[in-house]
């Protein structure tokens, strides 16, 4: 995976440091994406309403701070992240769209392109024992 592990990232006016997540962060965190959306983010996500699509941003920024910085939740004194008040949550969507996001995709795309890495002879045996 090319690029560095972390980022320095301001949410509402604090520095955080956010790693890369390891496989079991991955999971939470599409875990997390799911539990805040009630199992319905797959339903969201093909429906195309502006307002889901915000929920969905929300869904996303929080679940990958909640679990990559676990120390904002405490910094915002909240007991739970439904708690999070709109325009707080509005804010650390746009740290997490501006800042966050830009870092993050083109790490996670270099991590999943696994596949269309693979040389022609793997894929040629691969096919030929199926």
């Amino acid at each position: 995976m090319k690029g560095q592990n972390q980022i320095v990232v301001n949410v509402l006016g604090n520095d955080y440091i956010a790693k890369f997540p390891n496989v079991g962060q991955l999971m939470d965190i599409e875990s997390m994406k799911m539990a805040l959306t009630n199992n319905n983010y797959t339903t969201m996500a093909f429906s195309g309403l502006k307002v889901h699509v915000f929920q969905l941003d929300l869904a996303d920024a929080i679940s990958y701070f909640a679990i990559l910085i676990p120390d904002l939740r405490d910094n915002l004194e909240i007991k739970n992240w439904r708690e999070l008040d709109t325009i707080r949550a509005k804010k650390i969507v746009e740290s997490y769209k501006k800042s966050f996001l830009p870092w993050f995709k083109p790490l996670l795309d270099d991590l999943t392109k696994i596949e269309e890495d693979e040389p022609e002879a793997d894929k040629s045996a691969e096919s030929q024992s199926a």
